[in-house]
């Protein structure tokens, strides 16, 4: 009788372990938006009044602002179009501590027209680090595409880098709607002298 209970149990277990890892690996999946089977965060924004020059010259100081590196600048036929690339730590938690355990680098565009501006994130690859013999954190040179749903050994810290992303992205988007809608005209006028009292 207690031989079958506890086979029972064991089962039970297994099955519901086995649910949880469904679960969670089903919903970092979906949080992050997958187009033709790779992530893309992107929306077009609209503007009130705000002159293209102007909407180029905010998306430009953010991308500084917020250190992308290599900013390429380019026309197109009814506005401007900034690429940049960047690169965040993402980290294995132990126990008690958290270490290094990659890094995931991404591209941005962001394109501007008269009143409107879209932006793009995607190019999400994760770059693995390892403790040198300096116990020094460091790229291996292994890369692995953000989007690939399996790591073997470590689905769990996988699955965190998926989350640390999402959180990443939507910080650096809300900062980029605030960014671009700064108008400096529209301040002066507001903070302007005031004659009556």
């Amino acid at each position: 009788m207690k031989l079958i209970s506890v086979r029972f149990f064991w089962h039970r277990i297994l099955l519901i372990t086995g649910l949880n890892m469904i679960l969670g690996w089903s919903y970092a999946q979906s949080i992050l938006p997958v187009e033709n089977n790779k992530i893309v965060f992107y929306e077009v924004n609209s503007t009130d009044s705000i002159p293209k020059e102007l909407l180029h010259q905010n998306a430009y100081n953010w991308l500084v602002a917020q250190k992308f590196n290599s900013i390429v600048d380019s026309l197109t036929a009814d506005g401007h179009k900034l690429t940049a690339i960047s690169e965040y730590p993402v980290y294995a938690t132990g126990y008690l501590t958290k270490r290094q355990n990659g890094s995931v680098s991404y591209t941005i565009q962001i394109e501007v027209k008269e009143n409107k501006y879209r932006y793009r994130l995607t190019d999400f690859v994760f770059h693995y680090y390892h403790e040198n013999r300096n116990y020094q954190v460091v790229p291996t040179g292994k890369v692995k595409p953000l989007e690939d749903a399996k790591a073997s050994g470590w689905q769990k810290t996988w699955e965190s880098n998926k989350k640390a992303t999402y959180v990443l992205v939507n910080n650096l988007v809300a900062g980029l709607k605030k960014a671009m809608i700064y108008n400096p005209v529209q301040e002066k006028v507001a903070k302007g002298p005031i004659k009556e009292w």
